[in-house]
């Protein structure tokens, strides 16, 4: 009996390490949008305006690519997104398989992030919001 203790001993271990990865894998936390561009590895950079084209942006090459979204103090609002002038799709499928998009859509006076609705505080005007997208969209499109 005394040989099989330390057998028995390793194996009931094994099996409370193995419920123990089971269990750790069972409860992930939910990422914020905030974190999820944060992990972006590439990004898809488009605008509505006539003649623009589609950006294609990687980690690598730019600075952090949640820096579109990660300066801005934004609030939520019920404000519809009208037409969209800028769209930033972070882990965009034509690049990065199998990973989740984000979709930032910039309209005349709110955004949305994954479709939720987001506007600039009262003390900041949306127009500034939209200057910004405008100035990161110029500034991407003269280095590629």
């Amino acid at each position: 009996m005394r040989k099989f203790l330390p057998v028995f001993v390793f194996l009931l271990l094994f099996v409370l390490c193995l419920f123990g990865l089971y269990l750790k894998n069972q409860y992930k936390p939910q990422l914020s949008w905030q974190e999820q561009i944060a992990a972006a590895t590439c990004a898809k950079f488009e605008s509505s305006e006539p003649g623009s084209r589609e950006l294609l942006l990687y980690q690598a090459e730019t600075k952090p690519l949640a820096d579109f979204v990660y300066g801005l103090d934004l609030v939520e609002c019920n404000i519809p997104v009208s037409d969209w002038q800028y769209r930033v799709t972070y882990n965009c499928n034509e690049i990065c398989t199998n990973c989740q998009e984000i979709v930032v859509l910039v309209g005349d006076r709110s955004l949305s992030i994954d479709g939720v609705l987001y506007t600039s505080k009262p003390e900041l005007p949306f127009q500034k919001v939209l200057e910004y997208f405008r100035d990161k969209y110029a500034y991407y499109r003269q280095t590629q």
